[in-house]
């Protein structure tokens, strides 16, 4: 009977972990992530970068360019910084390269769609984070031939 209560607190807890964090603000996030240990900090940094990216999936479709640049901005900035701390760390490399290369090919059909005034920030974002890619692969293959 105790061991039944003690896994359902811990599933219940859990659950809300999980419900909490999914409320969590794009705000709340960052400043938790600023706070938190370098190896957490990589995967804190990419869900910034990919909730950002969803933010502007949905700010270019709404026709609200401006919105979409800052949230494009984020994308750009938080990837680079996950990026940076996974070579830093040795931790998730493969998965923030994964990551990383999703958020690209996103980025390039949302590109695809706009006009091609708005298209620059993207472009840019893609870019900058195929630089990482390129980092985070070199770094993960060292040595290897």
């Amino acid at each position: 009977m105790r061991r039944i209560l003690a896994v359902l607190i811990v599933v219940v807890a859990a659950i809300a972990v999980f419900a909490d964090s999914k409320t969590e603000t794009i705000e709340q996030l960052k400043a938790r992530a600023e706070q938190a240990k370098p190896a957490d900090q990589v995967k804190l940094f990419m869900e910034i970068a990919q909730r950002q990216l969803a933010a502007a999936d949905k700010a270019y479709q709404a026709g609200d360019a401006d919105t979409g640049k800052v949230a494009i901005a984020d994308v750009a900035s938080y990837g680079e910084r996950a990026g940076k701390a996974a070579v830093e760390t040795g931790k998730r490399l493969k998965h923030t390269e994964i990551d990383l290369r999703k958020i690209t090919d996103r980025l390039e059909g949302i590109r695809r769609s706009l006009s091609v005034d708005d298209r620059p920030p993207l472009q840019d974002a893609s870019e900058r984070l195929e630089k990482v890619r390129t980092e985070l692969l070199n770094r993960m293959f060292k040595g290897k031939s």
